[in-house]
C-alpha cells in the first residue's frame, strides 16, 4: 500500500526506518501517535510526498482518493519523471 511506499522512500533517503524502536509496543504507539522526524536534507517536496503517504488515516492518504496513483505521479516530487510508462 502506499503507506509502505511512503516507508520505503523515507528509509532509502535516511537509512533509516521512519519509525523505529526496539520495543514492539513502543514501538506500534510511535506509528499511531508520533509524526516522522524530518532530517534537514530532506527537501520541502520529499517531505510534502511523504507527509501524504505517511498519513495515519488510509481514507486521507495521498493516493487512496479518487484520483488514486495519479495524486502521487503528479506530485511535485515526481515532477523529473517525465515517462511513466518508461519505468514499467
Amino acid at each position: 500500500d502506499w503507506w509502505s511506499f511512503g516507508s520505503i522512500i523515507y528509509e532509502m533517503l535516511t537509512g533509516t526506518p521512519p519509525f523505529y524502536e526496539t520495543d514492539r509496543e513502543k514501538l506500534f504507539k510511535s506509528i499511531s501517535s508520533q509524526d516522522p522526524e524530518w532530517p534537514k536534507d530532506v527537501s520541502a517536496e520529499c517531505i510534502s510526498l511523504l507527509n501524504g503517504l505517511l498519513t495515519k488515516d488510509p481514507h486521507a492518504r495521498l493516493g487512496c482518493g479518487e484520483a488514486g496513483s495519479d495524486e502521487i505521479r503528479s506530485h511535485p516530487w515526481f515532477s523529473p519523471v517525465e515517462d511513466w510508462e518508461a519505468l514499467k
